[in-house]
């Protein structure tokens, strides 16, 4: 994100947020204390620098109301920012009624910088693969299901004593003959994982739940694939057609860094900033 700033010419001081201590006392007049995490950032610090004249901005991808007792953390943060920019969902009444009234949806992105890279020989080629925590119900009963008739995958933040990221990670979607999206709500319209953007990134196979929203960015059936009730009737489909799987993987990379990346999304975040007249 802050390469991306970079890139569109704005300079960016960056601080550790798991060292305060190392955080300006106070920031210059006129600039923007901008974090993904405004949950860590101490909230009398954040009231020292408003109070000073210095804008607040945030734009976050890891909190949906009443989702892991998260308000409490969020809310005295949120309601001291400048603008606000989130992924869970397009209907702001809820933050209304929070008393955050400059928030704005804008979806996640993939990495400006992915590169196709070889995958080595002993990469694992599952039918079906997941990357992610599973820690709700609708994951595990997902996966659970598709056990029961495929090779299924599952790859959280640190497997086999490793992390799972980066080269490693597209190895694995590339791989894959199908990549599997489970968000932890799958009823609120504009809210999904970063995962479908991952995924085309690296070039692989796509499917997940029917969201409202998505198919604004992406067309389903030429960029990834969708299911509504019987996940299992779909991996099956698509696992007897790996031609087209191969096709949609390949239009659906090209549209995803040609459209989705961290560059096009901090364009558009700083087009809103410069409209709110917080940044010149």
């Amino acid at each position: 994100m802050a390469r991306a700033f970079e890139w569109w010419g704005i300079p960016v001081q960056r601080y550790d947020i798991k060292a305060p201590k190392s955080w300006p006392v106070e920031v210059e007049r006129g600039d923007i204390v901008f974090t993904s995490v405004p949950q860590l950032l101490d909230v009398n610090w954040l009231q020292r620098q408003k109070r000073r004249g210095v804008s607040l901005a945030c734009w976050y991808f890891d909190y949906i109301f009443d989702y892991q007792r998260r308000d409490a953390a969020y809310m005295p943060r949120l309601r001291l920012m400048n603008a606000v920019f989130s992924t869970d969902g397009f209907d702001d009444l809820r933050y209304r009624k929070a008393e955050v009234y400059c928030r704005e949806w804008l979806s996640q992105a993939a990495p400006q910088d992915a590169r196709l890279v070889p995958i080595p020989a002993d990469t694992p080629a599952h039918d079906v693969l997941f990357v992610g925590a599973v820690n709700n119900g609708n994951r595990r009963e997902l996966i659970a299901q598709l056990s029961k008739r495929f090779d299924v995958g599952v790859y959280g933040n640190r497997t086999h004593g490793r992390r799972i990221w980066g080269a490693e990670r597209q190895a694995l979607i590339r791989s894959a003959k199908v990549v599997i999206g489970a968000n932890f709500c799958e009823d609120v319209p504009g809210y999904w994982s970063n995962r479908v953007y991952l995924t085309l990134a690296s070039r692989g196979f796509f499917l997940c739940h029917h969201v409202d929203g998505l198919n604004q960015m992406f067309i389903p059936g030429e960029h990834y694939a969708e299911f509504t009730d019987d996940p299992v009737g779909a991996v099956s489909y698509w696992l007897e057609r790996p031609e087209e799987r191969a096709r949609i993987a390949a239009a659906g990379h090209k549209h995803c860094m040609e459209n989705h990346t961290y560059i096009h999304r901090v364009g558009e975040l700083i087009a809103r900033l410069r409209w709110r007249g917080l940044l010149k």
